[in-house]
């Protein structure tokens, strides 16, 4: 439709289209800008930084690649080797899986320094000591608490076990530092029920949820339980041929033969009562060498030797504990060898015991040789 409008009314392309400017026809002689300009910049809203937006936009982001990061370098704060340093909250999932796969001991700080922990209660020093990172046995022997850690920021002790899943002591707390009743202390929180339960939850954490290679470790434990039942019963057959001074040796180390080895015929003939023991001969006997079975005479021979040294070290350390007296005696053997027998006599138990050590292999008669 035809506009019949005079030209002098109708809107010009200026107030469409912003009209070219040339030079510095905008500006005024000052660098300013015009009052219309002004005008027009005042009614549009104020521009925000992009640069502003997008880091916004993803701090979050940064956040949980931080948290992520930390766990996988141990580099956060409730992944420090200093559990003082840790945050107050609650362990994290991440946190307690973490600290379950690791080893305590860079946690513990057994040698210090306790500095920190110095106190001085009515006129006294008192100070962490490393004799509290051991209980004391009835037998006299020692054992390590390796859940016993120290805090060289704050100077205080902390159970990691009851720090992880909660305790209502101030060791599963913010701390432990009343030095004058520190043995004690620690004596009744090992043995309360939140402090034990903390360690089974803990160790159950280690053994599953806490490790990635989960059915690896699982595999290994079952070849590790299966040979040792098989060591057990190879133990038993040849302390059972030594008590009695039964010869182990045969004709031959076939199964099922009736000429072999006596060790091997004990071990066929306590497989006829035990299930276990009968599959293992059943797949594992004459395989030849190369082959673990320990069901061979180098087998035999092995355990005898480790057996020996064992029963040695445990007379030994009996003797030093007591008076002893060295009876030594020969007498030549199957093969007319001139051996020389070590027996030593001592008093334990307020009664004379008389055990024998080694047989010396003698080259004369005489006290030189």
């Amino acid at each position: 439709m035809k506009d019949t409008r005079p030209s002098s009314t109708r809107p010009g392309k200026s107030q469409f289209f912003t009209p070219a400017q040339t030079g510095d026809s905008s500006m005024t002689e000052a660098g300013t800008p015009t009052e219309t300009e002004q005008a027009d910049l005042a009614t549009q809203p104020p521009r925000q930084d992009s640069r502003n937006i997008s880091e916004g936009s993803t701090d979050e982001e940064h956040a949980s690649d931080e948290e992520a990061r930390d766990i996988l370098t141990g580099c956060g704060p409730g992944f420090a080797n200093d559990i003082g340093c840790w945050p107050p909250e609650r362990p994290s999932s991440e946190m307690i899986d973490y600290w379950a796969s690791q080893d305590f001991e860079p946690l513990q700080n057994l040698t210090g320094p306790f500095d920190s922990s110095i106190q001085f209660v009515e006129g006294r020093k008192r100070c962490c000591s490393k004799n509290l990172f051991y209980r004391g046995l009835q037998n006299g022997e020692s054992m390590k608490r390796s859940w016993l850690c120290f805090s060289t920021s704050t100077g205080k002790l902390h159970c990691i076990a009851c720090k992880l899943f909660g305790g209502a002591t101030a060791l599963g707390g913010e701390g432990f530092n009343d030095w004058k009743h520190a043995s004690h202390s620690m004596e009744v929180h090992e043995r309360s029920h939140v402090h034990c339960a903390n360690i089974i939850r803990l160790s159950d954490r280690a053994t599953s949820a806490g490790r990635v290679d989960t059915e690896l470790v699982k595999q290994v434990s079952e070849i590790v339980s299966y040979w040792r039942e098989v060591l057990k019963r190879s133990v038993s057959v040849i302390s059972f041929l030594a008590e009695r001074g039964l010869a182990f040796r045969g004709s031959d180390e076939i199964g099922g033969s009736r000429t072999n080895v006596n060790y091997l015929g004990l071990m066929e003939l306590l497989a006829e009562y035990d299930p276990f023991l009968a599959q293992h001969i059943q797949k594992y006997a004459n395989q030849g060498s190369g082959h673990t079975n320990y069901l061979s005479s180098t087998t035999c021979e092995e355990l005898i030797s480790v057996i020996g040294k064992s029963v040695l070290d445990n007379i030994v350390a009996r003797v030093k504990e007591a008076k002893y007296f060295v009876s030594v005696d020969s007498t030549p053997d199957i093969s007319h060898i001139d051996q020389l027998t070590v027996i030593l006599r001592y008093i334990e138990n307020e009664a004379p015991v008389e055990r024998f050590m080694t047989f010396v292999s003698n080259t004369g008669h005489t006290g030189f040789q």
